[in-house]
């Protein structure tokens, strides 16, 4: 495979079908648990659409009693982290994760339908995109991850900032 062609990926049906009740899942859950203020925050920074690529801000967040600490960036930011991480570990998964983006305006397009359908969607932050956070376990030292992104409804606590371990 050249540098230029992507493989086109056929998923079989029973992929398709939990894809689709995963989507129906999430349109169906109740977002009045995750804190509007901190959905409001992440607006300010990176826009009502989550659409401004520049921004970044540093946060702390919890998230089934792990601490997790760092930078958060726009999802192309975030995705483009990813992407470069991937390639500097494996040109052949690089390929691959070219050929994903492919899926992106499929994807994008399915989420305007669920928009569409749910209106509670509409807007709704449903990540929060951390470029590089440190884990910070009990009692032991911060493990950084590669670029890695959080459901915004699994985020019990969070704080604007970093933690800065000194050991």
């Amino acid at each position: 495979m050249t540098e230029n062609e992507t493989e086109q990926i056929d998923l079989s049906d029973e992929t398709k079908t939990k894809l689709q009740q995963y989507r129906e899942n999430f349109a169906a859950q109740s977002w009045y648990e995750v804190d509007p203020r901190l959905t409001n925050v992440l607006r300010l920074v990176f826009g009502v659409g989550m659409e401004a690529e520049d921004g970044a801000i540093d946060m702390t967040v919890l998230v089934d009693g792990q601490m997790i600490s760092g930078k958060v960036v726009s999802e192309a930011a975030w995705a483009k982290a990813q992407a470069d991480f991937v390639r500097e570990a494996s040109d052949y998964l690089a390929t691959g994760l070219d050929a994903f983006q492919e899926l992106k305006a499929e994807q994008t397009s399915k989420l305007e339908q669920d928009e569409a359908a749910n209106p509670l969607l509409k807007g709704q932050v449903r990540y929060i995109h951390f470029s590089g956070p440190k884990v910070h376990n009990h009692g032991g030292f911060p493990v950084t991850l590669a670029p890695t992104r959080v459901d915004i409804r699994d985020v019990s606590a969070w704080s604007i900032g970093s933690v800065d371990y000194e050991g």
